[in-house]
């Protein structure tokens, strides 16, 4: 995963060709080693960022969802800070997750997961919470949903391999 950050001047824009200040998941931006290690991503899918810019990122292949800090300086080597790889329980495991939206409203945050392999939705607590209870709060059945998004009021959109879009809302 690649951080182009932007030029702080007031009227500067990204520019075509223009080089990445951070690479997230490898440990260097020319590395393409397959290994187990937990600091390397493989077939990263989706990636979001919630309101304190953490970086969330589905790591695919591995199983997992992984959080990372993008407060770090150009050329450095970021570390996750979280790595999600259980759904409800500690021996559900994640399987293939592709999809991820964080909403926060004013009265609640939440973190959504498309399970894609286990053909469900999960839905995660806010950031702070995970770091004491890193299980899903809530699962919603899904045939192979692939993204997942919200609208500005907290309706969730998401999409499958049924080739269709699904529309959930809150009770």
């Amino acid at each position: 995963v690649l951080l182009f950050r932007k030029d702080p001047t007031p009227g500067s824009d990204f520019t075509t060709g223009m080089p990445a200040t951070i690479v997230f998941g490898r440990p260097a931006f020319d590395d393409r080693a397959f290994d187990d290690d937990a600091n390397r991503l493989d077939t990263p899918h989706h990636i979001a960022i919630d309101s304190s810019n953490r970086l969330y990122v589905c790591d695919t292949v591995k199983n997992r969802i992984v959080v990372y800090s993008t407060n770090v300086g150009a050329g450095q080597f970021p570390l996750p800070n979280l790595s999600i790889t259980t759904g409800t329980a500690a021996t559900d495991r994640l399987h293939g997750p592709q999809g991820i939206a964080i909403f926060e409203g004013p009265d609640s945050s939440e973190i959504w997961v498309a399970d894609t392999l286990s053909n469900r939705m999960l839905r995660y607590p806010r950031y702070d919470e995970l770091l004491i209870n890193p299980f899903a709060n809530s699962s919603v059945p899904a045939a192979a949903p692939l993204a997942v998004a919200f609208d500005s009021i907290g309706n969730m959109y998401m999409a499958d391999r049924s080739h269709r879009v699904g529309f959930y809302f809150p009770l």
